[in-house]
């Protein structure tokens, strides 16, 4: 994960803009070196819908809000949380997991610089036994050239309480970045998708940042920061299904 910071880090300038977009009512918390848990925001910043969990699913997703500032930071997060019974082991991970990068800069030694990040968590499914959530951070460090943004994904089984290494679940080869390359063509505008080469595939593909919605599944590829530092593009089930290993993940969407 550090490694791609290095290659992302960032300047204030857009940071500034960007939060002044947002919107300010955030918990204040100081002090440590690891997140502090988060506390209860009094206006709750607008964040994107996550999709509803179906009535049978036993549970309803809700949002967990943490806000962090002292002299070398300003690390604010939302992300989601699921209200339900035993479901302590869940959102354990997901907090792990939205808090991940906010963490790791935490822990890091003082190189006189401040640092920003702000990580937004969103649903885009679910069902009784399985969520996928994606992350979209945005950092900024007042020693770096130009602002960056992160997207990371978390995919748990419910039943096992665990995450889903995207690895285990699509077996990545030259049949599969084609076939990215040739959906970039469809989804993006022309000038952006010829810029989008299938080496560009195959160097930016991450088997962990993988997501999935209701009628299709989501690639976050890394592209140059000239470029957006990431890209997302999605196959339909039907299309993705000769890249499918066996995971039972996968019976819900056939």
């Amino acid at each position: 994960m550090k490694r791609r910071w290095i290659l992302c880090m960032c300047g204030l300038v857009l940071l500034f803009a960007l939060a002044s977009c947002a919107p300010p009512a955030w918990p204040a918390v100081s002090g440590g070196t690891e997140a502090p848990a988060p506390s209860p925001a009094t206006q709750a910043p607008a964040t994107p819908a996550a999709t509803p969990a179906a009535t049978e699913a036993g549970y309803s997703i809700g949002t967990e809000y943490y806000d962090y500032a002292d002299d070398r930071f300003d690390m604010k997060a939302s992300y989601p949380k699921l209200e339900g019974a035993g479901l302590d082991d869940v959102n354990a991970l997901i907090k792990t997991a939205a808090l991940e990068t906010i963490n790791e800069w935490l822990a890091s030694e003082d190189d006189g610089s401040r640092t920003t990040i702000e990580t937004t968590g969103a649903v885009t499914y679910s069902d009784p036994g399985f969520i996928s959530i994606t992350f979209t951070e945005y950092y900024g460090n007042t020693m770096a050239a130009h602002p960056s943004s992160v997207f990371r994904t978390l995919n748990i089984d419910l039943e096992k309480k665990a995450a889903v290494p995207g690895g285990s679940l699509l077996a990545a080869g030259a049949d599969l970045y084609r076939a990215l390359h040739d959906a970039a063509g469809r989804q993006l505008s022309a000038a952006f998708a010829d810029e989008i080469t299938l080496e560009t595939i195959e160097t930016g593909y991450d088997a962990n940042a993988i997501y999935f919605t209701p009628d299709r599944v989501g690639f976050s590829i890394w592209v140059s920061h000239v470029l957006g530092d990431h890209v997302e593009l999605t196959l339909p089930y039907a299309e993705a299904e000769p890249f499918m290993t066996s995971s039972p993940i996968w019976d819900r969407f056939k």
